[in-house]
């Protein structure tokens, strides 16, 4: 009788095996891959807003710490009922608005010297002393950056630190001086005098990321049509070279709407949730809360405007506790 020769157990796997399971593989890493890209921007914008964040906080409470709330340690006295601390702005003279900007009192910070110094509002025309005071103050830069440059291999590393003269340049810090501030302190007073102790007024600390402090405030106005979009115009060319409007106004940039260009009265900061450009020179807002008032004022959008923190406060008057 005729049996069947009997079929030996295969070694292995297949060609056609192999194929698959590198397919799957293959679309298991481009889909890891994928989310390479992403997750680095998440980061990214997860550091700027932690940085800045910090900073706000701190700005905030330095700037109280040393006067801003008391009107006796400015420089000038404020003629309107809105007042802008500015320190770094070197750009044309439309921001801030006339009769807006302070400057504070520092205690002198020469050897011997009886007067005092006043922090100037921007960096041109100051000596290399003030120059790095400015630096120190407004730029956010506690963290030393650490170098192997002229060391031994054994030793440890050594901090670098910025330096105010040009011509012994020093290490930039950890931020690198990517971050800066502004401030607008608003007072509740409707009448003069406006800057009356007790007087109720709110502070607003905005940060900046990567802010050229040359570069003026993008201005926007209502475009005038009866449409409820809230829709502003502005001029595409005044937006710093090789920048689009995509690149200035994005979520979570800080805008601020003033009720007039020239002689503001009121001012509110307002945090842009979506921007869309419905054609080139033509923008509609939609921010957290309420958007601005596309009916009248001017919205001015700072490029490199990054966060903001808003909290109420009280004008201090001069006391023994801080004479």
């Amino acid at each position: 009788m005729r049996t069947a020769p009997a079929i030996a157990a295969r070694h292995g796997i297949s060609l056609l095996e192999v194929l698959i399971s590198m397919g799957i593989m293959t679309v298991g890493l481009l889909s890891v891959l994928s989310l390479v890209p992403a997750g680095k921007s998440q980061a990214v914008k997860a550091v700027i807003y932690d940085r800045s964040s910090v900073m706000a906080s701190n700005v905030a409470a330095d700037l109280i710490s040393r006067g801003l709330l008391r009107p006796t340690s400015w420089g000038a006295a404020v003629s309107t009922s809105i007042a802008v601390f500015d320190p770094l702005y070197t750009g044309p003279p439309s921001w801030p608005p006339a009769g807006s900007a302070i400057s504070m009192k520092s205690d002198a910070a020469t050897t011997g010297a009886s007067a005092t110094l006043y922090l100037g509002a921007g960096l041109s025309g100051q000596t290399d002393q003030m120059r790095a005071v400015c630096d120190v103050l407004f730029r956010s830069e506690d963290d030393p950056l650490y170098t192997l440059d002229g060391v031994g291999p054994d030793d440890p590393p050594l901090p670098r630190w910025s330096a105010g003269s040009a011509a012994t340049p020093g290490g930039r810090r950890s931020f690198e001086g990517l971050y800066s501030f502004l401030a607008t302190l608003q007072t509740s007073a409707i009448w003069a005098p406006y800057w009356s102790p007790s007087t109720p007024a709110t502070l607003t600390i905005v940060t900046f990321q990567r802010r050229d402090p040359a570069s003026a405030p993008i201005v926007f106005t209502p475009d005038g049509q009866t449409t409820t979009d809230g829709g502003w115009t502005y001029n595409p060319s005044a937006l710093p070279s090789g920048q689009k409007i995509k690149d200035l106004v994005r979520p979570g940039t800080m805008v601020l709407w003033l009720n007039n260009a020239t002689s503001p009265t009121a001012i509110r900061w307002h945090r842009v949730v979506l921007a869309a450009e419905q054609q080139v020179g033509r923008v509609a807002f939609t921010c957290e809360g309420t958007d601005p008032d596309s009916s009248a004022g001017t919205v001015l959008v700072f490029p490199g405007a990054v966060g903001g923190l808003e909290i109420p406060v009280k004008l201090e008057g001069t006391s023994s506790w801080n004479r």
